[in-house]
C-alpha cells in the first residue's frame, strides 16, 4: 500500500473520537451518543439487577446440603459450626416408612419421595418461597393464568392440593417457608425436650449436646 493510498484511506475514515462529550465520529457519519441517557440506563439497569437478587423468596444466605450418609454433618452456611446428625439413630427412635420418616421429611417436593431440609428451607435466617410461578406458567401455556387464578381477582387462587394432594396448606404457607435454622431448631429441640422429660435428665435439650464443636 502506497503513502497516497494510506492518505486517501485516512481522509475517508476519520479516527474515532471516543472521548468526545456527546458523540463519536467515524468516517463521514456522526453517531450521537446520548451520554446522559446512557448513564441513566446504566444506573437503572444496575439497580434492577441488584434488586432482582433480593426478590421476595430468594435466599440472601443460601443453605448447602449436609455432608455424609448414615451420620450427616450439618453446616448449612459452611461457617465451620456444624452438628453431626446420626440418621440411623433417629430412624431407630422415630421409626421408618410413612410415619417415622415424616417426622422430619414432613413434606416432599413434587415427584420427590423424601426432600431434604435445605431444598425448601433455603436461607439460614429469612423465609423463602418454594413456589415457582414461572414454572407453573410454562406447564399451562395456553391458559396458564386461569389454571390457578380462578376468580376475577388475582387473590382468588385455586388451592394447591387441587393438583398436589399433600399440599393442603394455603398458598401463603409455601411462599413463606421458615429459615433453615428456625426450621431445624423448631423440629429438633421440641423432640429433644420430650425425650428429656421421659428420661428425667436434661441432656438432649442442652445446646452443647448437638453443637459440640461450639463448646470445645
Amino acid at each position: 500500500m502506497t503513502i497516497d493510498d494510506k492518505n486517501n484511506i485516512a481522509g475517508h475514515f476519520e479516527k474515532p473520537d471516543f472521548f468526545g462529550s456527546s458523540s463519536v465520529r467515524i468516517g463521514k457519519k456522526r453517531h450521537i451518543i446520548l451520554t446522559v441517557c446512557s448513564v441513566v440506563l446504566i444506573i437503572v439497569g444496575t439497580a434492577l439487577l441488584a434488586g432482582s437478587s433480593r426478590l421476595p423468596g430468594r435466599p440472601d444466605n443460601p443453605v448447602k446440603d449436609a455432608v455424609g450418609w448414615d451420620t450427616l454433618r450439618i453446616d448449612g452456611n459452611r461457617n465451620g459450626k456444624y452438628v453431626d446428625f446420626d440418621h440411623e439413630a433417629h430412624k431407630a427412635i422415630t421409626g421408618t416408612g410413612e410415619t417415622g420418616c415424616r417426622t422430619c421429611h414432613h413434606l416432599g417436593r413434587p415427584h420427590d419421595g423424601s426432600s431434604l431440609c435445605y431444598q425448601c428451607h433455603r436461607d439460614m435466617e429469612k423465609t423463602t418461597s418454594v413456589f415457582d410461578h414461572n414454572y407453573h406458567a410454562k406447564i399451562h401455556p395456553k391458559n396458564s393464568c386461569r389454571e390457578c387464578h380462578t376468580g376475577n381477582k388475582e387473590q382468588e387462587i385455586k388451592s394447591c392440593n387441587a393438583c398436589h394432594e399433600e399440599y393442603i396448606k394455603d398458598i401463603q404457607y409455601y411462599l413463606k417457608v421458615r429459615g433453615y435454622k428456625q426450621a431445624l431448631h423448631g423440629s429438633c429441640i421440641g423432640c429433644h425436650e420430650k425425650e428429656d422429660e421421659n428420661s428425667g435428665e436434661p441432656l438432649l435439650s442442652d445446646c452443647g449436646f448437638c453443637h459440640v464443636n461450639d463448646y470445645q
